[in-house]
């Protein structure tokens, strides 16, 4: 009889402390009412994927810049919430390659070697504890050009049939 008490006492508080962190994560979390579309494009002239969650800035890619609109990428948060990070966006002109990052220090290394900040493009999750999904960087060396897609699918088709390698990714954003 001890022995079941025990065993059920351990169940017991085992489950709550998993429910208490699952609980205390989602605590930490922006609300994800708040995140907007992300749009893409791409350039076949440039060979340039571009992105961004302004309806204005894609709408004039598109429009006046020779980029064919994709759609929507995902959905990422147009200002901080609760456990995100910030997305940057930086442009390489003598590429034409526009490159994305949460990474401070890579944001920094792409300056260096002549890309230009831009900003920051949204905020995104740094892992998958609120609940996003993988935002895939890829890149081709040869058409100097950066890739990102939330479909694992269209991520190995880049990649085995492309030219694209794979970068990881670039942090946690919605469909």
């Amino acid at each position: 009889m001890q022995f079941k008490t025990t065993l059920l006492s351990a169940l017991f508080f085992g489950s709550s402390q998993t429910l208490a962190t699952a609980i205390e994560a989602r605590q930490n979390c922006g609300n994800s009412e708040h995140a907007i579309a992300f749009y893409r494009a791409y350039s076949s002239s440039a060979t340039d994927h571009f992105y961004t969650t302004s309806a204005t800035e894609i709408k004039n890619a598109y429009s006046n810049l020779g980029y064919t609109y994709e759609g929507v990428a995902g959905h990422i948060f147009p200002s901080q919430e609760r456990g995100t990070i910030p997305l940057y966006r930086l442009y390489g002109s003598s590429a034409t390659d526009h490159f994305y990052t949460i990474s401070a220090s890579e944001k920094d290394n792409a300056a260096l070697v002549g890309y230009t900040n831009e900003g920051i493009a949204g905020f995104v999750y740094p892992d998958s504890t609120c609940g996003g999904q993988a935002l895939y960087r890829l890149y081709s060396g040869g058409a100097t050009d950066h890739f990102y897609t939330m479909s694992s699918t269209e991520a190995n088709n880049a990649n085995q049939h492309l030219g694209y390698a794979r970068e990881g990714n670039v942090g946690f954003i919605f469909p």
